[in-house]
């Protein structure tokens, strides 16, 4: 007689692309989480659902071709967004509204300057322009007929005595200052009220042209410089009485690297020093000599640009020249990237190492980047495919769940104001993330597929009976179930959320926010609406013979919005069951 079987997904865990025997399906009769072979434009909930992920809208275009870099800064002074594009650096305070001002200076187009914030300062640098200081305040009062304008209190001291400030992109000259005005202003407007930015720029053209920077007890840190690259620059400590200091660069702070140095991310207690070859760390000067105490943190994994490192909740995350992203922080064997080659179970990013090596660009890797939001504790390693084009690798890292993120070609990406922002790979538009149900009007190609099914390795075939898919689905929802057997397509249907209601199999009585849910102790999907979703169940009557099994699930319509919560697969064979053991 034949012997029934079923294989149950209960809930998915993530992706799985390592390719092994670990990415095949479930055990049979065994419910469980399992990861799918792909998550594209998914996340995945708590309790083991995955959807459709968020998409962007644009809020912003600076007019250019490209947005180099994105950075937003909070601090106790200000909060404050800056946009590197074209030959301009552009401020907002408030991006969603659409509104940057230029601040007056004329950098290269195609440099991407790496902007640092300190204290009330925030530093620009790339390896061709001079070295910029950009000093900021806001607005208290003031007055157009007196000509004079109020600056924060306690804010005066930053500003030159005499010079030049930009307020709403308009030039504004003044003639003295006393405390914190400035008097004999030229340029007022009615249109600048309190609360407006104002920015002064300061050039300092014989300190190091660099393309990263970063900070080690008080002094500024600077490599990628353009006359020697392999040299870790450094300046005099700042103190409160004196920060001016930060920017003097004694021409004997400077010590030689290994390799020439491509990125340096300070974080709560390292600064991360990576190199075209290798990777070093420092936490403090050596009180004898006073130079930066170096140590090893690898010398096999290269950092591709300065963006390829970033903090997350209390270590690093970093994107390697060789397609890899793994975890820097401290270990039992001090200060180390975490990879163990020999058991690579073990590393973060093993279950995308198979997708990792196919696409990763080894080449130069000059347009890859990695990010992390700290608010949904996700990490997002966007890498370059081919011209125009990126995919991100994204980990929600509470739950540990990867996913592959397409569509969106972007350049750079900030965090402000607990909202993900976003500078575009061509054009000079900014995007807002996790706000709509699109990428800026373009449908999002939500797909899942699950892992290889089979009974024994391969070699007993099996007959499948039944299909039945289940989850939440948009009242406007339509999606594709395609079914692979053997390795080949064998069956496709079309299913729209008109249909299921028409026999019952979806009511539109109860809804449910799709992708609701948490990582960990934060939400996901924090920034925008959650979509309405309807419990569906979809039964499906089949006959196929074959020794593997896959399920394809694919959101076929711009308005669909889809979480895939659960699947059963209902089969049998004239055989024995020879179940997976692994």
């Amino acid at each position: 007689m034949p012997n029934p079987f079923t294989f149950i997904y209960t809930g998915f865990s993530g992706v799985d692309t390592s390719s092994g025997i670990e990415s095949l399906g479930p055990v049979p009769n065994k419910p469980g989480k399992y990861a799918l072979s792909v998550i594209e434009n998914g996340r995945t909930t708590q309790d083991g659902g995955v959807f459709t992920r968020k998409g962007l809208e644009e809020v912003a275009d600076l007019g250019s071709s490209r947005v180099d870099n994105i950075e937003g800064v909070e601090t106790n002074a200000w909060q404050i967004m800056l946009a590197k594009s074209g030959t301009s650096i552009y401020q907002s305070k408030d991006p969603d509204s659409g509104t940057f001002y230029d601040i007056g200076v004329t950098r290269t187009a195609g440099e991407t300057d790496f902007f640092f914030p300190k204290r009330k300062d925030i530093f620009a640098i790339n390896r061709t322009d001079s070295f910029l200081k950009i000093t900021g305040s806001v607005i208290a009062s003031i007055s157009v007929a007196g000509s004079t304008l109020n600056l924060r209190t306690g804010d005066g001291d930053d500003f030159d005595a005499t010079g030049e400030i930009y307020v709403r992109g308009i030039a504004v000259t003044y003639t003295g200052k006393t405390t914190d005005q400035l008097t004999g202003c030229t340029g007022l407007t009615a249109a600048m009220v309190a609360a407006d930015i104002v920015t002064q720029t300061t050039a300092y053209a014989s300190n190091p042209k660099a393309t990263c920077m970063g900070e080690l007890e008080g002094s500024a840190l600077v490599g990628g410089v353009s006359a020697d690259a392999t040299a870790l620059d450094w300046s005099e400590p700042s103190t409160a009485a004196e920060p001016e200091l930060f920017y003097v660069f004694p021409a004997t702070y400077a010590i030689p690297m290994p390799r020439d140095i491509t990125a340096i991310k300070s974080g709560n207690d390292a600064t991360l020093i990576g190199m075209k070859k290798g990777v070093n760390s420092t936490s403090r000067f050596d009180v004898t000599v006073g130079v930066p105490l170096i140590d090893s943190v690898s010398v096999v994994h290269s950092i591709s640009n300065a963006y390829c490192i970033d903090q997350m909740d209390d270590d690093f995350v970093v994107l390697t020249q060789e397609g890899r992203i793994l975890p820097a922080g401290q270990t039992d064997a001090g200060f180390k990237i975490t990879d163990d080659p020999k058991e690579p179970r073990n590393d973060m990013d093993y279950h995308v190492q198979g997708f990792l090596q196919g696409n990763a660009d080894t080449t130069d890797g000059d347009d890859n980047f990695v990010s992390y939001n700290s608010a949904t504790h996700t990490a997002v390693a966007s890498i370059k495919v081919k011209e125009g084009f990126n995919k991100e690798m994204v980990l929600q890292r509470n739950i540990g769940a990867w996913a592959i993120d397409t569509g969106k070609s972007v350049a750079c990406r900030t965090v402000f104001k607990g909202k993900t922002y976003s500078g575009a790979e061509r054009g000079g538009k900014i995007y807002l993330d996790d706000e709509s149900t699109t990428d800026n009007g373009i449908g999002i190609d939500y797909r899942i597929v699950t892992g290889l099914m089979t009974v024994d390795e391969r070699r007993t075939q099996f007959d499948v009976l039944n299909l039945v898919i289940g989850g939440l689905l948009s009242a406007i929802g339509e999606f594709t179930i395609r079914i692979f057997a053997d390795g080949g397509l064998i069956y496709t249907q079309d299913v729209t959320a008109d249909e299921l209601i028409e026999k019952g199999l979806m009511v539109l009585e109860t809804g449910i926010p799709i992708g609701y849910g948490n990582t960990g102790s934060e939400p996901i999907g924090t920034a925008g609406e959650f979509v309405e979703g309807f419990g569906f169940t979809f039964p499906l009557e089949l006959s196929i013979e074959c020794h593997t099994f896959q399920v394809e699930v694919q959101a076929s319509e711009d308005s669909t919005t889809i979480e895939t919560r659960e699947m059963r697969i209902d089969c049998e064979t004239e055989g024995s069951i020879q179940l997976n053991t692994f």
